[in-house]
């Protein structure tokens, strides 16, 4: 093949390519667009899935889930200073997930922004186990769905078997494997999750939760207090 049949090649990729990105956008606004209008919550999205993406990507994978996380952000934030209602985000973090396995942060964001802001646990975990299964070496996933079943489900074995879990991948807290001893057997101790708290603001970049988790760790502190914890009295 000649260098004009090359380049005439190219051309091609690169039309079809952006008109696949043009249609994925705009088939996204549109979706969220008519969304704050008549469509009910339970309606589901109608957008292609994150694997029939991948199959029409032509090997842009990685570009259209920079893109579509880009946009994922946006919607975040929109609707944190809005209304608070976060119904596509689960969907939109699937996508980018699947079109970038390797993608970390989307998995950190997700996990906590789904439970601790959305209030859904179970997309939370989900998004979670799925970072647990491209990342098997991040001890992070594994503490955070133990996080959720913590706080949120008041499951306290549950919890203490993903940080038992997590305390088994390299470069984990040394605590953690005596957290899940302590939890298999204290339960909903305060101090216990104060030191869940503490790891959890650590290892969370996106400011907004930081906040959140801060909340949270102040309302543990002043119940300490009550209980007469002395290291809280000393501290205060």
């Amino acid at each position: 093949m000649g260098q004009l049949g090359k380049r005439m090649q190219r051309g091609i990729v690169y039309i079809t390519v952006y008109i696949l990105l043009f249609l994925t956008i705009f088939s996204i606004q549109t979706i969220i667009d008519t969304k704050k209008g008549t469509l009910p919550e339970e309606q589901p999205l109608y957008l292609l899935s994150g694997k029939l993406l991948n199959i029409a990507s032509l090997g842009f994978n990685d570009v259209i889930a920079d893109i579509l996380w880009m946009r994922t952000i946006g919607y975040f934030g929109e609707h944190y200073q809005g209304d608070k209602k976060y119904i596509w985000l689960y969907h939109m973090l699937d996508i980018v997930t699947t079109l970038d396995p390797g993608f970390q942060y989307p998995y950190h964001f997700g996990g906590l922004v789904l439970s601790i802001e959305g209030k859904d646990i179970g997309s939370s975990n989900a998004l979670l186990r799925k970072g647990m299964a491209n990342h098997p070496n991040v001890w992070q996933f594994p503490f955070y769905i133990g996080f959720n079943y913590f706080f949120f489900e008041k499951d306290y074995q549950e919890a203490a078997r993903y940080f038992e879990i997590a305390s088994r991948i390299p470069g984990s807290p040394r605590y953690l494997k005596s957290l899940a001893a302590r939890l298999y057997a204290e339960s909903g101790n305060p101090e216990i999750a104060l030191t869940i708290l503490k790891e959890t603001y650590i290892n969370t970049r996106d400011e907004n939760m930081r906040r959140e988790i801060m909340k949270r760790i102040m309302e543990t502190e002043k119940e300490l207090k009550k209980k007469g914890n002395p290291e809280m009295k000393n501290s205060g």
